[in-house]
């Protein structure tokens, strides 16, 4: 299986145009989310700030779906920061990129187009989070502490301690879309004293369940996990199938 490097950009709007994009992913603070983690809401953030993390949210789950649909792990981030004047940028957003789309993707115009069309290779340390850090055009124009980063999944490891590097820049907003699928290690970034929104979006949870079943073996690679058993004597490691008691 080849991988590709993930697809990410960055983007500005504000706040009118956010509201007459698609429509609003489903969220805790209406009362969508089945969980018991529903019952935080965005508040958490701080006032001037939900608006930010609302659409964070919702940059997210569509690049998740979008992901999905091209036979990829929909798994997405997306950070938003509030300017001064109270509108939002939209800095940067990614999706998980190990797995190559089933069809090829241009980036002219799209804003989660191809990083780089030409590239059919991927990393296998391309995850959401990671993507949408690699799409940001430059650190240090970024106000951190006026910012919101939103992920489809709790991150795992890797992808938390990459958040814990941008905690130290200043960043102190976090939305996990949810952690149902896998838990990851959301603790450690509460620990740092992060505001962090833990939902049950359902959209994230059916699409991650979805690719779970259908790609067990690609999950399994993309959390650590020994991938499953396809057939009897075959298993699939990270990107080649071998056959056990063949030379590799």
């Amino acid at each position: 299986m080849n991988e590709r490097m993930s697809d990410a950009t960055a983007n500005t709007t504000n706040t009118n145009t956010a509201e007459k994009s698609s429509d609003d992913v489903k969220s805790s603070d209406n009362g969508t989310d089945s969980s018991s983690s529903a019952a935080q809401n965005f508040s958490v953030l701080g006032p001037d700030y939900v608006a930010a993390g609302k659409l964070a949210l919702k940059l997210a789950v569509e690049e998740a779906q979008r992901s999905f649909q091209q036979g990829r792990i929909p798994i997405a981030g997306a950070l938003v920061e509030r300017l001064s004047n109270g509108e939002l940028k939209v800095v940067a957003v990614g999706h998980n990129g190990r797995i190559p789309p089933t069809q090829k993707t241009t980036t002219s115009s799209s804003k989660s187009g191809d990083a780089d069309s030409t590239n059919v290779i991927g990393y296998p340390s391309d995850h959401g989070e990671t993507a949408c850090i690699r799409a940001i055009p430059t650190f240090a124009d970024v106000n951190w502490a006026n910012a919101v980063f939103a992920t489809t999944l709790s991150p795992c490891i890797m992808c938390t301690r990459s958040l814990v590097h941008l905690h130290t820049l200043g960043l102190q907003r976090l939305v996990i879309a949810e952690s149902t699928s896998y838990p990851g290690c959301s603790g450690v970034l509460k620990d740092l004293g992060m505001a962090i929104v833990e939902l049950a979006n359902e959209a994230a949870i059916v699409a991650m369940a979805s690719f779970a079943r259908t790609y067990p073996w690609d999950w399994a690679a993309d959390i650590g996990m020994i991938p499953p058993l396809l057939e009897k004597g075959m298993f699939m490691s990270l990107s080649r199938l071998f056959v056990v008691g063949d030379p590799v």
